[in-house]
């Protein structure tokens, strides 16, 4: 006979005691996403996020230490909606590769991703800048949660890049993984100095596209300028 384990001292089952944590989380990361929306970090305090996910505040302390690694809750687990969508469209795309792709149709589906990157940054500038920030502090407590965020992408361009090269459209002489991070890294130094330096935050992408081509277009081979040019799909925004 199978039983359900127990947590000592008669407390709920450890499975319940699980689904009712995860519960929990849920309706506080429900909560403080409608109230920052709705009225503003600044505006808003953690007892009001408590009583809309209808849980007590020293409840909602034991998931986050603080307001603002909530809000940074909040914007993570955003982003990896917007990560799991990239990837599953860029998978659509590789299962379309028409016959001998030519260059450009491996570097237009790099430029996909960071183009919804950036889509998702103008449309929350400043929390999207403190979550990118976090990955990059010593100490944060979302900081490796940041990181892997920007790890998925890294793997996922040098996945796409090392394709490019094994046909021959792409320059096999350069390290992949490399270039990846380079174009990663280009993409965080945009979103940190685009606030910094007072630029319009909606040309964001228009910066970072000339800079992806500085960088992507001197692989591209002799053999990679050949073929016919495939309708790229466009990532729903």
């Amino acid at each position: 006979m199978t039983t359900t384990p127990t947590a000592p001292d008669g407390d709920e089952p450890l499975g319940l005691r699980e689904r009712n944590r995860q519960e929990r989380l849920a309706r506080i990361l429900s909560a403080a996403e409608q109230l920052f929306a709705e009225r503003g970090f600044d505006q808003v305090t953690t007892r009001e996020i408590a009583h809309a996910a209808r849980v007590g505040e020293a409840t909602l302390f034991r998931y986050v230490p603080n307001k603002s690694d909530l809000l940074l809750l909040v914007i993570g687990s955003k982003q990896d909606v917007l990560l799991d969508r990239l990837e599953q469209a860029d998978d659509r795309t590789e299962a379309q590769a028409p016959p001998s792709p030519p260059a450009q149709w491996f570097l237009d589906r790099i430029t996909e991703i960071y183009r919804a990157r950036i889509h998702y940054y103008v449309a929350d500038p400043v929390n999207v800048a403190q979550y990118v920030t976090a990955g990059l502090q010593f100490g944060s407590t979302l900081g490796p949660k940041s990181t892997f965020a920007g790890d998925r992408v890294i793997a996922r361009v040098q996945r796409i890049l090392a394709a490019g090269q094994q046909s021959g459209a792409l320059r096999d002489d350069v390290d992949a993984l490399l270039v990846a991070r380079n174009v990663n890294g280009t993409y965080i130094h945009e979103v940190l100095r685009s606030p910094a330096r007072n630029l319009t935050i909606s040309a964001t992408w228009d910066r970072l596209a000339e800079r992806l081509d500085v960088m992507l277009r001197p692989l591209i081979t002799e053999h990679g300028r050949l073929g016919p040019q495939p309708i790229q799909e466009k990532i729903e925004q």
